[in-house]
């Protein structure tokens, strides 16, 4: 008798009531992952009046969608700080970026910013994030990119599309491979265990603005084959250089591999072994040879009278390769300016094997200067590898328009500003 009770008691009632213990502690668990909810019942894991509570979106202004329980998109930002040097941040990182460096920079920037203002692009795209740009119009904001210089450009172009009142300031922390347009702002080539989230953010405060040209590119077909996609017309934007040829190809089969076998490109040092091997194999190969008989150039409405040649840049920035001033170096300026990337024009050069590339880097030789162009105009007779900050791909022939289009602020670190007015003053004086 006393048996059957207690079976009765345990299937009966006390089930249920563990039932909905254990149902309450899954609810809170959950919970508390997510967003902090209202009245302090889960605190927040920042300080907002800490080191950098001029950058922070403080958790009283925002207003969530209609879940109560779950981090959902917000709707509103309501009475934001007042202070002139309130300047909110964002930042943007793939946590497998830079030999996983990427989940500890997201680590720590959640410790100093609100969670919300830290995006991880493993995850999803950068739109919802950016979004807030759009909740605040009137308001000026940093965005911290953590990756390569594909990377920038992909919140770039997503920025171009918000159409804001105030465009935001942009610094990188390099986490990329070649972290051109890092170098070419002064952030640096790399981001190693010595350096600090925390200095990066706090010189983001005093960092530079400068204009940097986008570029429009528009790729237009010539043999066009009936349901091929391939063929479609390409509108896209550029940044930092678009090139042909054994550059291109470079970038191409290094870009295969890695989807191949993305587990053995975690390391930067690891992936320039990877990019020089390849190099070296096109040195033997030569697959580009004869590009200057594949393509015809106008720059400005002028045609181009190319020698034999297995690559053709577009530079937009002083960087290339890895830190390589490619135009800049060794520049007669009697007869070329300084690359400047915000006076809306392209520094185009070119280079006769992929060993004259190699020579250039290492300051052994010159490149091919073409001349700088407001418009150009690439005709493409046959199919050759192409890239676009980074992106590489085939190309089939086409005809490819670059114009300048629009001009972004980027913000270079103070130090890089002072290094070259001394170099300009020294230039001078000489």
């Amino acid at each position: 008798m006393l048996f059957e009770t207690l079976s009765d008691y345990l299937h009966g009632s006390l089930s249920y009531s563990l039932g909905f213990i254990f149902l309450g502690l899954v609810t809170h668990k959950v919970v508390s992952c997510f967003l902090p909810m209202k009245n302090g019942v889960v605190q927040s894991p920042y300080a907002e009046d800490g080191l950098f509570s001029d950058m922070i979106i403080p958790s009283r202004c925002l207003k969530w969608g209609r879940s109560r329980y779950f981090r959902g998109k917000v709707t509103s930002i309501s009475n934001p700080p007042r202070s002139k040097k309130w300047r909110p941040m964002l930042v943007f990182a793939n946590k497998s970026s830079g030999s996983n460096q990427g989940a500890v920079i997201l680590e720590q920037c959640r410790k100093y910013l609100n969670p919300v203002q830290v995006h991880d692009l493993n995850e999803k795209g950068p739109k919802p994030t950016l979004d807030l740009c759009c909740l605040l119009p009137d308001t000026r904001f940093f965005i911290l990119v953590c990756g390569g210089d594909g990377t920038v450009n992909w919140i770039l172009s997503q920025l171009d599309q918000l159409r804001l009142k105030l465009q935001p300031q942009l610094a990188v922390l390099p986490l990329g491979t070649g972290n051109d347009l890092s170098i070419s702002l002064g952030w640096g080539a790399s981001f190693d265990e010595f350096d600090s989230v925390e200095n990066y953010l706090a010189e983001i405060r005093f960092g530079s603005p400068v204009t940097i040209d986008r570029w429009n590119i528009k790729i237009v077909p010539t043999r066009a084959r009936l349901l091929s996609l391939r063929n479609q017309l390409k509108v896209f934007s550029m940044t930092n250089y678009f090139s042909v040829g054994c550059d291109a190809l470079i970038a191409l089969n290094f870009h295969r591999q890695r989807q191949r076998k993305p587990r053995l490109f975690s390391a930067r040092s690891l992936n320039k072994l990877v990019y020089f091997s390849y190099g070296a194999l096109d040195v033997l190969e030569n697959h580009c040879q004869n590009l200057h008989m594949n393509i015809d150039v106008w720059l400005d409405g002028k045609k181009l009278h190319l020698p034999p040649l297995e690559c053709l840049l577009f530079l937009n920035i002083s960087s290339w390769g890895g830190g390589c001033q490619i135009w800049n170096n060794s520049l007669n300026t009697d007869t070329w300016k300084m690359s400047d990337s915000g006076d809306g024009k392209i520094e185009v050069v070119g280079a006769a094997s992929s060993f004259h590339l190699a020579q250039i880097q290492v300051n052994l030789s010159e490149p091919y200067r073409f001349g700088q162009a407001r418009e150009v105009i690439l005709i493409v007779k046959n199919r050759i590898p192409v890239q676009s900050d980074g992106e590489p791909w085939e190309q089939d022939p086409c005809r490819i328009d670059m114009r300048c289009s629009t001009k972004v602020t980027l913000l270079a670190k103070a130090s890089k500003i002072s290094d070259e007015s001394d170099d300009i003053l020294q230039l001078e004086t000489n």
